[in-house]
Formats: structure tokens, C-alpha cells, sequence
């Protein structure tokens, strides 16, 4: 091959790699979503664009890391987020994954946030909450028989990260785990609308796509032509700097606990009006 022609290919694909950028290390991504809770024993009222979300999450984000699950209406579980210590199931299921995307009901009961799934068999409850989740905690930390993995956790659903209560929701979740550092959601209600329902794969374009800063891809991906939701996000650090400096530049490459020193003690949030 001629060294003329072999510089071309090189600086085309050099061009490629800068507008396409790929992650170093593939991530494990997981999704749940429900739409028929009359379906699953719980009288929370049904919605119909949650499973849209999800699945085009869960496709697109598969063309950049590994697809492990994707649970929908009656197979979606609250326990699934719930810590097995404590008689749920997130270990092997949502704490085994490091991205996983969560489509449904939402709301807060003071500082504590209550999302809304099904029952299963050995879980009689139609919410899991705040108080009962342990994500992404490492073997020296509490809760930790079977570690977990989760790093990245996207609530679409209403109050899941509220502008307001932000810190005191989160800031329990973020001490149980190293391992977990960036929340997104949105502040007040999550519009269950036929334009919405491609936000989590707009992300996913993003911020595994194009290694787009978290921040930047939430709040591009939440942007909406006839839906104004707010949505909002947070991370943590040991000192007020690096706590607004992971807020703001995280992205999915990202490794744990990206903290100098633990526990955190400094959180850094915001919020989006699309």
C-alpha cells in the first residue's frame, strides 16, 4: 500500500475517533421500567411512556457498553433496589450493573425518596425508599457481604432529585457506597409524554456516544420543545471544590471514588428548566 494513501486512512480514522469518541473500558448497564402497575398488584396508576424510555436506553447504550438486563411492568422490582442485607434483591440485579436507568413513579415523604415498581414474591411492597438502599458499597463499608457496583444511577420519574431536598436525600446513599457517584433525575414532576420518552437515549448519545460531561448530556437530553420538566442532578466530594468539580465534569469513564478522602462531606447539585 502506498505511504500516501496509508497516511489518508490513518488521519481519517484519527478524524473519527475525535468525532466519535469510544470509553476505554465498556460499562455494564442495566434498565427497569414500569407502565402497568394494575398488573403487579399495585394501585399506583398506570403510565405509558415508561417502557419507551427504557428500552431506547438500554438499545442505544449498548452500541458503547454491555447490556446486562432490562426489566419492564410485573419483572421490574422494587426490591431490585432495595439492599439484600435488608431483604431485597439489588444484588444481583441493581447494584450488579455500574449505569442503570429506573422509569416510573416517583415522589418524597420528607427527606427521603420513595420510587414505585412492583411487588415480587418475597418483597410485598409497592415502593422502594432512600432509607433501604445501598448502592455501590465496597467490602470495608456497611451493608457489604455481596459489594455493589452501581456508579451511575438516572431516575426518570418525579421529585427524584428535588432542588430543595437534594442533599439530604442523597447524601445517606452516597456515604453507604464509594463505589456509587452521580445521580441524575428531575426536580418536581417527570412529564409522562409521547416527546419525552427518547431522553434517556438522547443521553446515552451523549454522554457514551460522544464522552460528553454527564451534566451537559442531562441537561441537553431533558431539553424539550413542548415539556418544561426541571431536570436536576448531584454528586459529592471530600471539599466544596472537588464535589462542584465532579457535579460538572464527571463523565462515564470515570472511575471510583474520585473523592481525596471519605466520607464526603461536601454535595454539589443542579437543576435544569427545559
Amino acid at each position: 500500500m502506498p505511504i500516501r494513501f496509508m497516511v489518508i486512512l490513518w488521519l481519517f480514522y484519527a478524524l473519527l475517533l475525535l468525532l466519535f469518541p469510544q470509553s476505554a473500558v465498556a460499562l455494564d448497564a442495566g434498565a427497569e421500567s414500569v407502565e402497568d402497575y394494575s398488573d403487579c398488584g399495585c394501585a399506583t396508576g398506570d403510565l405509558n411512556y415508561c417502557n419507551d424510555q427504557a428500552s431506547k436506553f438500554i438499545n442505544k447504550i449498548d452500541d458503547w457498553h454491555t447490556r446486562k438486563f432490562w426489566y419492564k411492568d410485573e419483572d421490574a422490582w422494587n426490591s431490585d433496589l432495595v439492599e439484600d442485607e435488608l431483604g431485597g434483591t439489588d444484588y444481583p440485579y441493581g447494584d450488579q450493573v455500574h449505569i442503570l436507568l429506573v422509569s416510573g413513579h416517583g415522589g418524597l415523604g420528607g427527606n427521603t425518596y420513595y420510587g414505585y415498581l412492583c411487588k415480587s414474591g418475597n418483597y410485598n411492597s409497592c415502593s422502594y425508599n432512600t432509607t433501604k438502599v445501598y448502592l455501590g458499597e465496597t467490602p470495608e463499608q456497611d451493608k457489604s457481604a455481596h459489594p455493589g457496583k452501581l456508579r451511575f444511577l438516572i431516575l426518570c420519574t418525579c421529585h427524584s432529585v428535588d432542588k430543595d431536598k437534594a442533599m439530604d436525600v442523597w447524601y445517606p446513599v452516597f456515604w453507604r457506597g464509594k463505589n456509587l457517584l452521580y445521580v441524575m433525575g428531575y426536580h418536581g414532576t417527570s412529564a409522562d409524554c409521547e416527546t419525552t420518552d427518547e431522553v434517556p437515549e438522547d443521553f446515552a448519545k451523549k454522554a457514551a456516544g460522544r464522552s460528553w460531561k454527564l451534566k451537559r448530556a442531562w441537561f441537553w437530553a431533558t431539553e424539550d420543545w413542548w415539556v418544561d420538566d426541571t431536570a436536576a442532578l448531584i454528586s459529592r466530594g471530600s471539599t466544596r471544590d472537588e464535589a462542584i468539580n465532579n457535579r460538572d465534569n464527571m463523565k462515564l469513564d470515570w472511575s471510583p471514588p474520585a473523592c481525596s478522602s471519605w466520607p464526603p462531606t461536601w454535595f454539589a447539585w443542579a437543576w435544569h428548566e427545559g
